[in-house]
C-alpha cells in the first residue's frame, strides 16, 4: 500500500497554458523552474509540462488531534497552524522535483508531499512539533511502528474513520458533508477531501476499508452506491518497495537547507536495507512474457506496421481531404463530421481489400456498429510500435510513449542514420531512471521502420500540420504518441495514446491473454533473448543497452530463477518443434571437430595451446609403436577418442576455437566461479588457455575479409569512406599478425622439442 496524493492537494488554476512569473525564493533555498509561487505564499503553484498551473493549498492540509495521547491539540487542525512546516513543504517540493524525473512535475510534488503530510501527523501524535528534536531512536521507533501495514499501523486511521462515520449516522450536517451526491442525487459516494478534514489525516479512496461500502449504503439508502469494493485493499501489509518509498521520502527531510526545521541526521542511510528489515512483502518481479505469446504478439505487430499501416495512412488522408473540402464549403461541426464519415466509408471497402483491413462500416474517432474505427486502427499501430520498440530497444513504456505530461517520448525525427555508407541507425531517446537525460543509442531496421510509420501517420492526420524544427528541443515536442487535434472535431481519442486504455484490441487480435498486457516484460524479453540466445553474450554490453549504472542491476535480469527457467523452457520447446535438431547438431559438430583435429595434425597454420598438446599425444602414441607416424587416419581416430573421453567439444568464435566444456571451467582461462565466462574471451585471454586452438580456415576467412576491404578502399567514393575502411583493415591485419606469431612460436617450439628428442 503506497500512500497516494491527497485528493484536495492540487487544483487547476487555469485549464489553459499560462505564463506566470516564477516567485522569488530565499537565496539559501533551492528552487525549481516548475514552482511559480512565491516563498511567502501559503500555497504552491506548479506548472505542468502542458503549461497548465496547479495549486497545492498547503495551509488547508488536515492534521490530527493528539489530546487522546496527552497532547494539547483537542480537534483536527491544519498545516497552516504550523508555519514552519509549511516552509518545510515548499523546500521539500523543490528537492523532490530535482531528485525525480520519472513522473510529471505535478505527480512528483503530489506524491512527495503525501508522505510528508503523514509524517507530520505521526509527529503530532508523538507530541513532537519540530523535526529538529527527533532522535535516531525516534526514527527507529517510527520504522517499527509502520510494520506491517504502513501508515494504518503507525496511526489509528481506521478508528478515526469509524468514529467519523458513526458521527455521520447521528448528525445530518456531518452526513451531508461526508457524502457527495451527483446526477440529481441518484448516485452517492464518499467525499474523500471532507473525510480527510474530518479525521485530520489525508486518506485516499484506495485506502478505504472494505466495510465502508456497507456503511455508505446505510447512510444513503435511497441512492445508487459508488463504492468499488474490489478497490478496497483487504491485505494492507506494505510491500518492500512501499517501505523503501516511505524511507526515501523521510530521509529527504534531512537534506533541507538551514535554517528551516529539519532532521539533524540521516535516518535511513541505506533505504533498501531498512525496507528489507521491515519485513515487507517481497516485490513481485514482472513476469516473463512466454515465447509463444511473444510470437503471436510480434506477428500481429509486424503485420500492422508493414502490411496494414499504409491502408490506415490512406484512410487518414481521405479523412483529412474530406474535412478540408467540407470546411471550404462552409460546413462546420456535425456537418463536417457527417461529410467526413460518408467519404471515408465510401473509400473504405476498396482500401480494406488492398491492405487486408477488417471489413464493415467504419467510424472516425468513435466505434461504428461493426466495431471499427480509424482511431482504433491507429491505436493498434501505436501498440505495435510500443511492442516492437520496447523489445528491440529494451526500453520502458514511458520512454517510448511519453504518456501524460512527461516531456519525453518517441518524436518525429528521433531516428537518424549513424553511418553515411551503410544502413545503420541510431535513435534519440530519454532514459527515465538512471541517466535522466536524452541519449542516442543504436537502432535496428525494425525500429527505424516503426518510427517512420508513426511519422507518416502523424503527417496524414487531420489537424494542424507538423513542422520539423532545426532545434532538437523543439523537435522533441512533436511526440508521435500525442497528436494535437482541433476541439470541434471531438476526436479526443486520437489526441493521446495510453497503453492501459488503447492496447487491448491488438492483444485480442493476437489472441494473447490479457494478463500479459504489460510493458516492462518487453525489456525483460530483450535481456532473456540476448543472454540466452547468443553463444558469447557480454553482460557489460547488455548493461549498456539497458542503460544501467551498476552491472549488478543487469545481473538480476539474467540470473533470477524465473529468467533461467524460461530460457530452459525455450530451449526444450525449440528441440521439440524441430525435426531431430539435436542429432543434426551433434553430427555437424562432430564433422567440424574432425576437420579441426585434421588441421592440428597436418597444418603449420593450425596453432593454439590445445594444438600443441594434440601433437604431443600423437608423438607419444608413435613412440609406443601403436601406429605409423604417417598413418593419419589412425592418428585422427586416436585423438578423437581421447578428446571424447575428456569431453572436449569445439565452439567457434571470432578469434579461434574453444574446446572447453563446463567440466573444464576450473582450468579454462575464462573460468569464473566454476563456470565458463566466454563473455570475457579475447585473444589476450584465450592464447594462454589449454583449450584454445586456431585453424587455417579461420585465417582464410580473415584474409578473405581483408581482400574485400582492400577492394572497397580502392573503390571508395571519398576520403572519409576510405579512412573508415582503412581502420577496419588495420584492425584485421593486427589480428592476423598476432595469430600468425602465436602459431609460428608454437610450431617452432614443437620443432625444437622434436630435435631435442631425437636419439644421439
Amino acid at each position: 500500500m503506497n500512500p497516494a496524493a491527497a485528493p484536495n492537494e492540487a487544483h487547476a488554476v487555469d485549464d489553459s497554458p499560462v505564463e506566470a512569473p516564477q516567485g522569488r525564493w530565499p537565496e539559501h533555498q533551492i528552487s525549481h523552474p516548475a514552482i511559480l509561487s512565491r516563498w511567502e505564499d501559503p500555497f504552491l503553484l506548479i506548472r505542468a509540462e502542458s503549461g497548465v498551473v496547479r495549486r497545492f493549498d498547503l495551509a488547508e492540509v488536515p492534521l490530527p488531534r493528539n489530546c487522546d495521547v496527552g497532547g494539547p491539540i483537542t480537534k483536527p487542525c491544519k498545516l497552516g497552524d504550523f508555519p514552519h512546516w509549511m516552509d518545510v513543504c515548499k523546500a521539500y517540493a523543490a528537492l523532490a522535483l530535482h531528485d525525480t524525473s520519472a513522473y510529471t512535475a505535478v505527480d512528483i510534488v503530489s506524491n512527495a508531499l503525501g508522505n510528508v503530510y503523514r509524517f507530520f501527523a505521526w509527529c503530532i501524535r508523538r507530541r513532537v512539533l519540530h523535526l529538529n528534536v527527533l532522535t535516531e531512536s525516534d526514527l527507529k521507533a517510527f520504522a517499527r511502528e509502520l510494520q506491517p501495514n504502513g501508515w494504518f499501523s503507525a496511526l489509528p486511521i481506521e478508528q478515526w474513520i469509524r468514529a467519523a462515520l458513526e458521527e455521520a449516522k447521528a448528525d445530518e450536517n456531518v452526513r451531508s458533508r461526508l457524502i457527495s451526491r451527483r446526477r440529481k442525487k441518484s448516485f452517492a459516494s464518499f467525499n474523500t477531501e471532507r473525510l480527510s478534514s474530518e479525521i485530520g489525516f489525508v486518506v485516499t479512496q484506495a485506502e478505504y476499508p472494505s466495510w465502508m461500502g456497507e456503511t455508505l449504503r446505510e447512510l444513503a439508502p435511497d441512492a445508487s452506491i459508488r463504492f468499488q469494493v474490489q478497490r478496497a485493499r483487504q491485505d494492507r501489509a506494505w510491500s518492500a518497495s512501499s517501505f523503501k518509498n516511505c524511507f526515501v521520502a523521510v530521509r529527504r527531510l534531512s537534506r533541507i537547507a538551514a535554517p528551516l526545521d529539519r532532521l539533524t541526521f540521516d535516518p535511513f542511510p541505506n533505504t533498501r536495507a531498512a525496507a528489507n528489515a521491515s519485513g515487507g512483502r517481497p516485490d513481485g518481479r514482472t513476469p516473463n512474457l512466454p515465447v509463444e505469446e511473444a510470437g503471436r504478439l510480434l506477428a500481429a505487430s509486424l503485420s500492422w506496421i508493414y502490411e496494414k499501416s499504409p491502408g490506415v495512412e490512406e484512410l487518414l488522408r481521405v479523412w483529412t481531404d474530406a474535412k478540408a473540402s467540407a470546411e471550404a464549403a462552409g460546413s462546420n461541426g456535425k456537418s463536417v463530421r457527417a461529410a467526413c464519415l460518408r467519404v471515408v466509408n465510401k473509400a473504405y471497402p476498396e482500401i480494406a481489400a488492398r491492405f487486408d483491413l477488417p471489413r464493415g462500416k467504419i467510424g472516425l474517432a468513435s466505434i461504428s456498429a461493426d466495431g471499427l474505427s480509424i482511431a482504433d486502427f491507429l491505436h493498434r499501430i501505436q501498440t505495435a510500435a510500443v511492442v516492437l520498440i520496447g523489445i528491440n530497444q529494451a526500453r520502458r513504456k514511458n520512454e517510448v510513449t511519453g504518456e501524460d505530461d512527461r516531456p519525453w517520448g518517441v518524436y518525429a525525427g528521433c531516428v537518424s542514420r549513424s553511418d553515411p555508407f551503410v544502413e545503420a541507425f541510431e535513435i534519440d531517446m530519454y532514459i527515465e531512471k538512471t541517466w535522466r537525460d536524452w541519449r542516442k543509442m543504436p537502432a535496428n531496421r525494425i525500429t527505424a521502420d516503426v518510427v517512420g510509420v508513426l511519422e507518416r501517420l502523424r503527417v496524414a492526420m487531420p489537424g494542424p500540420a507538423t513542422r520539423v524544427s532545426d532545434n532538437v528541443w523543439e523537435r522533441r515536442k512533436n511526440k508521435l504518441f500525442v497528436f494535437p487535434t482541433q476541439a470541434h472535431d471531438r476526436n479526443a481519442e486520437l489526441a493521446e495514446y495510453r497503453f492501459s486504455n488503447h492496447s487491448d484490441t491488438l492483444f485480442k487480435e493476437a489472441k494473447v491473454d490479457p494478463k500479459w498486457r504489460r510493458t516492462h516484460q518487453f525489456r525483460r524479453l530483450f535481456a532473456l533473448l540476448y543472454m540466452y540466445r547468443h553463444d558469447h553474450p557480454s553482460l557489460q554490453a547488455l548493461s549498456e543497452m539497458l542503460c544501467h549504472l551498476d552491472i549488478e542491476c543487469t545481473r538480476i535480469y539474467v540470473t533470477d530463477a524465473s529468467m533461467v527457467a524460461e530460457a530452459e523452457r525455450i530451449a526444450v520447446l525449440y528441440r521439440c518443434q524441430d525435426e531431430a535438431p539435436l542429432e543434426e547438431l551433434a553430427e555437424a559438430r562432430r564433422e567440424y571437430a574432425e576437420e579441426q583435429i585434421r588441421a592440428m595434425l597436418t597444418s603449420a597454420e593450425a596453432g593454439g595451446t590445445l594444438t600443441r598438446r594434440v601433437r604431443r599425444w600423437v608423438k607419444a602414441l608413435v613412440s609406443k609403436v601403436e601406429f605409423d607416424a604417417y598413418d593419419l587416419e589412425r592418428a585422427l581416430a586416436a585423438v578423437r577418442t581421447k578428446m571424447d573421453k575428456r569431453g572436449y567439444s569445439p565452439e567457434s568464435y571470432p578469434h579461434g576455437i574453444c574446446w572447453a566444456s563446463h567440466r573444464h571451467a576450473s582450468r579454462a582461462s575464462c573460468g569464473r566461479g566454476g563456470d565458463l565466462a566466454r563473455e570475457h574471451a579475447g585473444i589476450d585471454v584465450c592464447s594462454k588457455c589449454p583449450f584454445h586452438s586456431t585453424s587455417v580456415a579461420f585465417l582464410e576467412n580473415v584474409e578473405r575479409d581483408l581482400r574485400q576491404l582492400r577492394e572497397a578502399e580502392d573503390a571508395a567514393a571519398c576520403s572519409a569512406e576510405a579512412a573508415t575502411v582503412r581502420q577496419e583493415i588495420v584492425a584485421l591485419e593486427g589480428l592476423l599478425a598476432m595469430e600468425r606469431r602465436l602459431m609460428e612460436r608454437e610450431w617452432r617450439q614443437d620443432s625444437d622439442r622434436a630435435v631435442l628428442e631425437e636419439p644421439a
